[in-house]
């Protein structure tokens, strides 16, 4: 069990493509529209149609910067296109649980089967590197495409917040789900 953050940077391969530790090349304009596009901001509760450059680099920066998050560009192999990213955390290292969040921001790649190897091989690092004991995510209730990827992976829904996230003069449900280590579930 990792008992903080791994200070090296992270190289995680896929079939397709690879899973690595965030740095400033990925902060660019295609990133930034990826948070501007109306059909991601349906679905991505981070998106907005006014973040700048600026707003992402400083986020972009936290996040490389933080003790308790692992920032990975979603980069495909076969030409070296960052397409979204995966964050884990913030890590609670004494419960052993981590967040999880992820953005498939170039619609090239939607229904793919990108996603749900993203899943897998996050789980496989939170799991079996990290020793997380549980990961959780939140999704907004009408994501039914992020939600069929989740359960497709394990993950078990824990609970509806009704009218959670407010956004463009509407509040959503967001459904908070999870998984819990293969290795350590309780059979209660």
């Amino acid at each position: 069990m990792i008992s903080k953050k791994i200070a090296e940077p992270i190289l995680i391969h896929g079939s397709n493509f690879r899973l690595e530790s965030f740095n400033d090349k990925y902060v660019t304009e295609e990133y930034v529209s990826w948070l501007r596009d109306k059909e991601i901001a349906e679905v991505i509760i981070s998106a907005n149609p006014n973040v700048t450059i600026e707003n992402v680099q400083d986020y972009c920066q936290k996040m490389m910067e933080s003790n308790d998050n692992y920032f990975f560009a979603i980069v495909m192999n076969a030409n070296d296109k960052h397409i979204g990213n995966l964050r884990l955390g913030p890590i609670d290292y004494d419960q052993r649980s981590c967040r999880y969040g992820m953005m498939i921001g170039n619609k090239d790649y939607h229904n793919k089967g990108v996603g749900s190897e993203v899943v897998k091989l996050a789980l496989d690092f939170c799991f079996q590197t990290l020793g997380m004991h549980k990961v959780f995510l939140d999704v907004l209730e009408h994501n039914k495409p992020a939600i069929k990827i989740y359960e497709k992976n394990g993950f078990e829904t824990e609970g509806i917040q009704r009218d959670q996230f407010y956004k463009d003069s509407k509040y959503y449900d967001v459904r908070i789900m999870g998984i819990i280590n293969p290795k350590e579930r309780n059979t209660k």
